[in-house]
């Protein structure tokens, strides 16, 4: 017997958790489990992706959950579990984490959250949300155990509701074909939003250090502009060291695969996360990582191996691990295709998916 599943969030951007929704969703048993995506707020550029893998997504259309559209909200996915007949409801990111709860109850339908970073930027008011959503909560999956530590000491969520399911990756059959690039220095990249967290002014340090020894490389930022200030202020950074023709910021960019196969390293920066799927598409794609210890960068990352892993906010560290791979490109290909072998194996979308679909059915039976 096939259930119908709705997957809940704000929207179907270019962004982490989107990406990582995408591969859920196309690596479920259609067989068991027919899913719909349920935006709350706009469909975004993924929407029509989804849709093109047979799954239909549905959209609120609303401005935010603050206030009186919070009821809204609460009674529009109530509206969308009832006419599709959903038997278990999953949802991604804060503002469909903190609707979904309330709208199973009203529909008698169990429900799944989710937590994927570690709460840096949440506030008192927003733990406080989590804790009553929680209280209506059935599980909550956390994709590294960084997290399920900020679950526990932070959301004082249950021991018995928190699910450990990390992160899973399509590994394609070959890597990409390397796109034509400088043969005299090596391409470093970045795939993620711009945003403080994101720790790009370290990269930029780091990469101005690397320029006073005379090491030749290019650096590719990948990236929607989240924070204007932020923005500008790595602008001026890149002036001011005159990294002007080592650096290019490419924007949001449509498909990750042609970006990495632009690249030799793939670098990252952040302050804080869960756990990076773009880390993981870039090993799966075969590009050594240097990243920084944070989230659950360290179970993807074996330092030596597959990679290095830096201490967050260090741009002398970071400058170090650039500059083995500038003066030993020869082994990045060595490092990545290790890594590559270890994503297949360790996190792949099938493993993710069958943990996913264990997790459903048990809930299911309550």
């Amino acid at each position: 017997m096939t259930e119908n599943l709705l997957f809940v969030i704000d929207k179907m951007a270019r962004a982490g958790a989107q990406r990582h929704l995408l591969q859920v969703v196309s690596g479920l048993d259609r067989r068991q489990f027919r899913p719909t995506v349920c935006c709350l707020l706009e469909r975004g550029p993924l929407a029509g992706e989804l849709e093109e893998r047979g799954v239909a997504v549905e959209t609120l259309e609303l401005k935010n959950i603050m206030g009186v559209r919070f009821t809204r909200a609460v009674y529009g996915l109530r509206s969308v579990i009832r006419r599709r007949r959903i038997a278990l409801v999953h949802s991604y990111l804060f503002a469909a984490n903190i609707v979904s709860p309330f709208a199973g109850f009203l529909s008698r339908v169990p429900v799944i959250t989710s937590r994927r970073d570690t709460g840096f930027w949440k506030k008192g008011r927003h733990l406080l949300a989590h804790r009553v959503g929680n209280a209506l909560t059935d599980r909550i999956t956390a994709n590294s155990p960084a997290v399920v530590g900020y679950l526990l000491d932070r959301e004082k969520a249950p021991r018995n509701k928190v699910a450990l399911i990390r992160n899973g990756i399509a590994v394609p059959a070959k890597p990409p074909e390397t796109a034509e690039r400088p043969r005299d220095a090596i391409v470093f990249g970045c795939l993620g939003n711009i945003r403080p967290v994101k720790g790009y002014e370290y990269l930029l340090a780091a990469l101005s250090e690397l320029k006073a020894k005379n090491t030749p490389f290019k650096a590719l930022i990948a990236g929607r502009v989240l924070d204007p200030d932020y923005n500008r202020m790595l602008t001026g950074m890149v002036k001011s060291h005159r990294l002007e023709d080592r650096i290019a910021f490419l924007g949001e960019v449509a498909d990750a695969g042609a970006f990495l196969a632009k690249i030799d390293v793939f670098v990252l920066p952040s302050l804080s996360e869960g756990f990076s799927n773009a880390l993981l598409e870039a090993m799966a794609a075969g590009r050594p990582a240097v990243a920084t210890d944070t989230g659950g960068n360290r179970e993807a990352v074996k330092e030596g191996e597959t990679g290095f892993i830096v201490p967050p906010g260090d741009p002398v560290a970071l400058t170090g691990k650039l500059r083995f791979f500038a003066e030993n490109r020869g082994l990045a290909s060595e490092f990545g295709q290790r890594g590559r072998e270890m994503i297949a194996r360790h996190f792949s979308v099938d493993k993710m998916c069958s943990e996913l679909q264990s997790l459903y059915r048990l809930v299911r039976q309550g």
